[in-house]
């Protein structure tokens, strides 16, 4: 499992050097491995690189429209989690709508 940011390393250390967040992921993809960032999707295909994995068997969790774009250029499939901030966004074309990121629906299918 690998994260990808548009954020900047320093900022994803400070955000979480408190926590056991980052010991989930293999792999942090951050703003300073790519020269482009999302919606393009440089970030997801050098993650998909660094963990060995190709598009179709992989999922994209997004919280944004630059996220999914970026995701579904990348040749994955997306899964948007719901949030206010971006409540007037089209998120039609994601494969599914998570609406808690903490309990997702049984019937999801990956």
């Amino acid at each position: 499992m690998s994260l990808v940011t548009t954020s900047l390393r320093l900022f994803i250390d400070q955000l979480h050097m408190d926590t056991t967040v980052l010991d989930h992921f293999e792999f942090v993809v951050t703003a300073e491995d790519c020269a482009k960032h999302k919606s393009d999707p440089e970030p997801y295909l050098r993650a998909m690189e660094l963990l060995g994995a190709i598009a179709p068997r992989c999922v994209a969790v997004e919280d944004s429209r630059r996220g999914l774009e970026a995701a579904m250029s990348a040749g994955m499939r997306c899964f948007i989690v719901d949030s206010p901030f971006m409540a007037t966004y089209n998120f039609e074309e994601a494969h599914a709508m998570i609406e808690n990121i903490r309990n997702p629906p049984s019937s999801l299918t990956i």
